[in-house]
């Protein structure tokens, strides 16, 4: 059955990445919704979700930004409120980044999944990995926070840091 699964998932990043062109990166699969549950959903294998992302990282040539968080999280809805409103900063990681959102809260900590990486104070929190699956680093968001949202430039910093090749 799991290798069914794995089979499914990597003809899924296969047809997407047809579909894409190399200037958009695949954010891996998240259920369609007006709400911003759908963006870390705890019903999710992370496990799966991860191996997709690292699949569309090695064909798109890029790295895995692991984002750990859950809609119970203030600030994890500020992240995406202010990627929203700076197209720019969405737009570079989007280039630079295939990116898989990993849900934790008191109803799903994931933790089989997250005992692989080091402990996160808190949410969001990125881990950064190459395409191979290697972490490269690991970096709490509370870091680029900035007058209740995110600095621009501490995002511009963390981009030039990570951007890899």
């Amino acid at each position: 059955m799991r290798l069914l699964i794995k089979a499914v998932l990597v003809i899924f990043v296969v047809l997407v990445l047809a579909c894409t062109s190399n200037d958009r990166a695949l954010v891996v699969p998240v259920p369609p919704s007006d709400h911003h549950g759908s963006l870390y959903d705890p019903s999710r294998d992370p496990v799966a979700d991860l191996h997709a992302a690292l699949s569309a990282a090695t064909v798109e040539k890029k790295r895995v930004l692991m984002v750990v968080g859950g809609v119970w999280c203030g600030w994890c809805l500020t992240l995406e409120r202010f990627l929203e409103e700076k197209p720019e900063v969405s737009s570079q990681i989007k280039r630079r980044f295939v990116v898989v959102r990993i849900h934790y809260s008191a109803e799903n900590e994931n933790e089989t999944f997250l005992a692989q990486y080091p402990a996160i104070a808190g949410c969001p929190h990125f881990f950064i990995l190459e395409a191979d699956g290697t972490l490269i680093g690991s970096q709490a968001t509370a870091e680029l926070e900035e007058n209740g949202s995110y600095s621009l430039r501490a995002f511009e910093q963390f981009l030039r840091r990570w951007q890899g090749e």
